[in-house]
């Protein structure tokens, strides 16, 4: 063997027998699943881009309200007004 037709040997496919699918039905269902979560991905990413502007402030609220709370509730117990805790 020379060396082309090692790589072409290399680079062969395992394909022995051309079956037909025993159920396209199956197969075409499959591939009709995969392509719906695949547009809903690309759907929900473009909602969430465009969602952004509203939804970036509002997590970081609910974030920074999260690792504020603690302190809160231990300058009220000390007597602390609500209107120096919560500005």
């Amino acid at each position: 063997m020379n060396k082309a037709e090692t790589t072409l040997q290399r680079f062969k496919l395992g394909v022995r027998d051309a079956n037909p699918l025993d159920n396209p039905r199956r197969f075409w269902r499959g591939a009709s699943q995969a392509a719906a979560v695949g547009m809903f991905l690309i759907f929900f990413i473009t909602a969430l881009y465009f969602a952004r502007t509203i939804l970036l402030p509002v997590t970081l609220a609910l974030v920074i309200g999260t690792l504020l709370a603690p302190l809160t509730k231990t300058a009220g117990r000390f007597g602390v007004p609500a209107p120096v805790i919560l500005p």
